[in-house]
């Protein structure tokens, strides 16, 4: 469990090429267990943390090595958010409120192989609390999340449920991740598992 401030980072290893990456402004969100799917238990056993010299926290397998930097990154490494102009600021605050990115956090990871193949790499996160009159449900907690990864031209994606669009690969797609009864062409039922090229999982979480 990594503390930073204003959230957390849980790293729960399932063997030496599964690891469980969850991050949260809710820790107990950072906590809780995994949702239906998981039979495995959690185990440790030929993992290994340490910290560089550049204060990131680095862990390691026989078949991943997995690397977080600090989130008070460089200015010259954090993603620079696109400008934009007096219509999208208006939009942008309507449903994200002021700021020039809120609730963006700078956690950079990289996942590789032993050897430096990269398999992974996000840049930054962002959770922000809905706005009161975006709540589906009186009382209920809400969030907008978002994730900011590389995707080299080599990369495809596969999964996230039933879409009957016509296609498998997700790439250049624009995939909405709901139950929708009425789309075009039947009902699209969006699970939440991606698998990339690279034979790596990313889990989406609620």
């Amino acid at each position: 469990m990594l503390q930073r401030e204003g959230h957390v980072i849980s790293l729960e290893p399932y063997s030496p090429n599964i690891l469980r990456v969850t991050m949260s402004i809710e820790p107990s969100a950072a906590l809780g267990a995994p949702e239906f799917g998981f039979t495995a238990k959690p185990s440790s056993e030929g993992w290994t943390h340490e910290r560089d010299a550049q204060g990131d926290d680095i862990f390691r397998s026989a078949r991943m090595v997995v690397r977080i930097a600090q989130e008070t990154l460089p200015k010259d490494k954090v993603p620079q958010q696109m400008p934009l102009d007096a219509l999208n600021r208006q939009l942008r605050e309507k449903y994200f409120g002021s700021g020039g990115s809120p609730g963006q956090h700078n956690d950079a990871l990289l996942i590789t192989t032993p050897k430096g193949r990269m398999l992974l790499r996000m840049q930054s996160w962002t959770m922000t609390p809905l706005r009161p009159g975006a709540q589906a449900d009186a009382g209920a907690k809400g969030y907008r999340v978002a994730a900011t990864f590389d995707s080299p031209p080599t990369e495809h994606f596969y999964g996230l449920g039933q879409q009957q669009k016509g296609w498998m690969d997700l790439r250049n797609h624009e995939i909405r991740c709901w139950h929708d009864y009425s789309a075009t062409g039947g009902e699209d039922v969006c699970g939440k598992r991606l698998v990339n090229r690279a034979g790596g999982g990313l889990g989406l979480a609620a």
